[in-house]
């Protein structure tokens, strides 16, 4: 019998003490969970799905026509010292970048089954190649949540450094092992039709099941807000107001993103660099998400929480130079 390993322990402790919380306050409020379900499948409508779905077509549509491995050629030489990836991987970054979550612990799984990068290149891909997309940033962050775009547009930017950073550290001691990797021999060359259509069933499915998990943490977030949890720290603290918005929007983006976003009020420096440091760290819902992936492939999850945790601190603080310069 396999023994588990220690993150794992970790998220099944957190999992069946919220599960176990989140039931017993159903039964009792079943009225407020529905709430957050409705708020949930509001936010999946007209902010996820919006953003994420074109290009995880996209994404799918580039592995199924093989057009990542001519990226990764054309980019393979600096990939390979940088973050010690091979030329299959290097396409897989690309796309992850623009796919948002969790394409890239999506894609990142098919790879390694595919036979085309090792087991240490896809645990490692798993934590800096799972990122938001542009359009999340600049449309949903920058347009509907700062009312400006170009503030979108700089979260994003440090979030893509971050996520190069954090891999470049977590990457220093592996080993140069992916120029053995062998052939592919499961890769069949199918039609553009028949890609272009497998690419956006499967991104249907995958965004059904993104929307039934940030539903749920939505329902369960609202269980935390109804019971004013949050509130009695803020009131511990004695955070100003500004302060405790940001505070409040870190504990609920720690659990899951769009919620934790949707709750930042005002434009600052702190609220840019908290931004950023939620959709880096990327929350326990995508964590969750990333772990299905992970555990079809028998992958340890242990750089995806040492590389998010490294890449939210880094965020943090590129946003907030950044906030600091453009915003004083």
């Amino acid at each position: 019998m396999k023994k588990q390993n220690s993150s794992g322990i970790i998220i099944d402790i957190i999992l069946w003490t919220m599960l176990s919380f989140f039931a017993l306050f159903v039964l009792k409020n079943p009225k407020i969970a529905a709430t957050g379900v409705t708020d949930g499948l509001f936010v999946c409508v007209n902010q996820l799905i919006p953003s994420i779905f074109p290009f995880m077509v996209f994404s799918n549509f580039i592995i199924k026509t093989n057009l990542h491995k001519k990226i990764g050629k054309c980019f393979s030489k600096p990939f390979e010292k940088f973050l010690k990836i091979g030329e299959n991987s290097v396409g897989i970054v690309f796309l992850s970048f623009l796919s948002g979550f969790p394409s890239g612990a999506l894609m990142t799984n098919e790879l390694y089954k595919r036979n085309q990068c090792t087991k240490n290149e896809a645990e490692r891909l798993m934590g800096f190649c799972n990122n938001a997309s542009p359009a999340f940033c600049i449309a949903v962050l920058g347009d509907k949540i700062f009312h400006n775009p170009f503030m979108g547009f700089l979260v994003y930017i440090c979030h893509v450094f971050s996520a190069f950073i954090s891999g470049f550290i977590i990457s220093r001691n592996s080993e140069n092992n992916f120029l053995t990797h062998k052939k592919d021999t499961t890769d069949k060359k199918i039609s553009t039709i028949s890609a272009f259509v497998k690419s956006i069933t499967q991104s249907a499915v995958s965004n059904f099941y993104i929307c039934s998990f940030v539903t749920f943490f939505y329902a369960f977030l609202n269980m935390v807000d109804y019971l004013s949890l949050v509130s009695y720290l803020n009131r511990f603290l004695s955070f100003s107001p500004q302060v405790q918005n940001c505070v409040n929007s870190v504990i609920f983006g720690l659990i899951e993103i769009t919620n934790g976003i949707n709750m930042l009020k005002s434009l600052s420096p702190l609220s840019l660099a908290v931004s950023g440091l939620i959709l880096s760290f990327s929350g326990f819902c995508i964590l969750c998400q990333c772990s299905n992936y992970a555990y079809d492939s028998n992958l340890s999850m242990k750089y995806y929480l040492k590389t998010k945790l490294l890449q939210s601190v880094i965020s943090f603080i590129l946003c907030f130079i950044m906030g600091v310069i453009f915003l004083s």
